[in-house]
């Protein structure tokens, strides 16, 4: 935290502390799809920042994590098809097989990367970087052009 009087700090409250409904999450939690999007963005890691990587290190303790948020988020996807899955099929030409919780993981770890690289960046910087993620997204069949930002490549897998 800054002591710059001349900036604000905001102070987000525990909201989830005194929640007063059932919280549901989803079954898959702490299984394998967890275990694997951990793997797949810790393969990008020679690449984090090391302001990012203390952000991966903070987002993955006992009371907070990336996948707990997939859990909440996505309490009820598992081996089945949604939207999400449907779009990435039809982009992608995989099999019906698709682990929808894992692609929640993945995609919660992914917005990680995109917000910590994003939030050090210039304004010009940040919307080359969401350039070159519409065009990974659009272009998936595609390999990334060489010495480019990881987040490119990350967005195309």
């Amino acid at each position: 935290m800054s002591t710059d009087p001349t900036q604000s700090v905001f102070i987000l409250p525990d909201i989830l502390a005194q929640w007063p409904w059932r919280r549901n999450i989803n079954p898959l939690s702490g299984l394998q799809a967890e275990t694997e999007s951990t793997a797949w963005i810790l393969s990008f890691f020679d690449a984090f920042t090391p302001r990012l990587q203390q952000a991966l290190e903070h987002c993955n303790t006992r009371f907070y994590s990336l996948d707990l948020l997939s859990s909440l988020a996505y309490p009820k996807e598992d081996k089945g098809i949604n939207v999400l899955a449907l779009i990435l099929i039809e982009k992608r030409n995989t099999s019906l097989s698709v682990d929808v919780f894992r692609v929640a993981c993945d995609l919660m770890n992914w917005f990680l990367l995109f917000d910590e690289n994003t939030d050090a960046a210039t304004p010009q910087e940040a919307q080359h970087m969401a350039t070159i993620v519409m065009d990974a997204v659009r272009n998936s069949d595609k390999a990334r052009p060489a010495g480019e930002c990881f987040i490119g490549e990350a967005a195309r897998q």
